[in-house]
């Protein structure tokens, strides 16, 4: 179901042509500025910055998401309280406005029927990414 909500999301995005026109006039390539602006939902600061950024992701790496097979994925499917949250249609509707427009995450936070499992969601996922980051060697 993801996978046609983003090919559906790529096949109706439309770049807001001021934008557009406003980061050709300062050089960037036209497929550079459809990346950031689809990655940004149009809003031109933020697409210019990610233009700017050295540490700019490929646009297919940020529509990749989690491996399932993943502990960080595992960990955040396996809690009973994000369980319970996905069966909420509101909650289905915040994660995929919030693929859409990453942005938006600040005002479903600010729902209080979806801001006690997207709180979770990230609880998790930031303590697993900490103790993977903990548990990799050491370069020497």
């Amino acid at each position: 179901m993801i996978r046609c909500f983003r090919a559906y999301k790529r096949k109706v995005f439309r770049p807001s042509s001021a934008a557009l026109a406003n980061l050709k006039e300062m050089g960037f390539a036209e497929a550079d500025i459809l990346d950031a602006l689809r990655i940004n939902g149009n809003n031109q600061d933020t697409a210019c910055d990610w233009l700017l950024s050295d540490k700019k992701p490929n646009f297919e790496d940020v529509e990749e998401g989690l491996d399932p097979d993943g502990p960080i994925y595992k960990s955040i499917m396996s809690n009973p309280v994000v369980q319970l949250g996905l069966s909420n249609p509101k909650t289905f509707l915040a994660l995929l406005h919030m693929l859409e427009n990453p942005t938006s995450a600040c005002r479903w936070l600010s729902d209080p029927d979806t801001a006690p499992i997207l709180s979770q969601i990230f609880r998790i996922y930031h303590a697993e990414k900490h103790s993977l980051q903990l548990a990799r060697p050491f370069p020497q």
